[in-house]
C-alpha cells in the first residue's frame, strides 16, 4: 500500500466543490466530496490506475458518477495535485 498525500491545492479544491455544490444541496455536495474521498483513496492500492497525461509524469482519474478529475503523480508515495470539473480548462502543468 502506497502513502496518499495531499498537496494544499488539492484539498482546497475539494472544500471548493463541496462549498459550491452545497449552495444548492447540501446532501448532493456531501456524495460528491465522499466519491471523491473513496476514489483517492483507491489510489493506496491501485496507484497505475490513472493514465499518464501528455508530460508522461502526472496521471489523471475520472471520479466515477461526477463530473470531476483528479489529478496525481506518484512519486514515493502519491502525491494528490489537484481536482478539476471536467469542463474547465487544464493548467498546463497538469495537461
Amino acid at each position: 500500500m502506497d502513502e496518499l498525500i495531499w498537496l494544499d491545492e488539492a484539498l482546497r479544491d475539494v472544500e471548493a466543490i463541496g462549498d459550491y455544490i452545497a449552495r444548492d444541496n447540501h446532501r448532493a455536495a456531501e456524495n460528491v466530496v465522499r466519491r471523491i474521498m473513496e476514489t483517492v483513496s483507491l489510489l493506496a492500492w491501485h496507484p497505475e490506475m490513472g493514465p499518464l497525461t501528455a508530460d508522461g509524469d502526472t496521471r489523471r482519474l475520472t471520479i466515477s458518477g461526477t463530473p470531476y478529475i483528479e489529478f496525481y503523480r506518484l512519486r514515493a508515495r502519491v502525491e494528490i495535485l489537484a481536482i478539476f470539473h471536467s469542463s474547465r480548462k487544464w493548467p498546463d502543468h497538469l495537461s
